[in-house]
């Protein structure tokens, strides 16, 4: 399919895979539709970028299945009755405090590690939204969360809409959208749901489902942005 530049006029004669015009910069369209993106609104350094959100998403993603492995543990730990599978006694005391304090530490310490990559991972994936699209910026995106109460509303625009906009960048340069932004949208709500005063069970479970689906988001979430840098790479931008 043909493609031209909305300022010039002129066809690309580059083939399909030109996604801006030489002359002016402009994003490439096929239809002759107006577009305001320019080269520079994508990211400069998509091969840096691209090695960054993977970094950040697997650590990301390792610290927190180590956290879902602490959890289990002090939960299976708490059960009333618990003994040692060798030889049927009890726990001995210190041992058993023992375990379940250095359960304890590696759970909370998995944790922060979680939460910092996952700030740092929605920054870099932030930096891929072309300023015209994005609705804030990635300051913004990351530094509102850390506003008590007020970051129950900005998860909305800072997760879920991360994805929207996302899939709308992608369909802009031709790509198919790849980020199922509902399953966002279900993180944010579960978030709250998982406040609000229904019992110390419902608040886990609640919890343990948000963040199971906060895992297969965040891989959506860098699949797209992945195939946006690679096409950057692939067209020598």
């Amino acid at each position: 399919m043909s493609k031209f530049c909305p300022h010039c006029g002129v066809e690309d004669s580059h083939g399909d895979n030109a996604m801006f015009c030489p002359n002016t910069g402009l994003l490439l369209t096929g239809t002759g539709n107006v577009v305001t993106l320019l080269k520079s609104d994508f990211s400069p350094n998509p091969q840096q970028d691209l090695k960054k959100i993977t970094f950040r998403f697997w650590s990301y993603f390792i610290a927190t299945l180590i956290v879902l492995a602490m959890l289990w543990l002090g939960l299976f730990l708490a059960v009333p009755g618990y003994k040692w599978n060798a030889d049927t006694e009890t726990i001995p005391q210190p041992v058993y405090v023992g375990f379940v304090g250095g359960v304890i530490l590696i759970g909370v310490t998995a944790l922060i590690i979680s939460n910092i990559f996952y700030l740092m991972f929605l920054y870099a994936v932030w930096r891929q939204i072309p300023p015209k699209i994005a609705q804030t910026t990635p300051n913004k995106a990351v530094g509102f969360m850390f506003i008590p109460l007020f970051n129950l509303y900005w998860q909305f625009i800072a997760l879920y809409g991360l994805g929207k906009k996302l899939n709308q960048t992608l369909q802009i340069i031709g790509l198919k959208p790849s980020v199922n932004a509902n399953v966002g949208l279900w993180i944010c709500i579960l978030s709250i749901a998982a406040h609000a005063p229904l019992g110390n069970l419902a608040g886990i479970v609640i919890g343990l489902i948000a963040i199971i689906l906060a895992l297969i988001f965040m891989f959506s979430l860098k699949n797209a942005a992945h195939k946006l840098l690679q096409y950057s790479l692939q067209n020598n931008y």
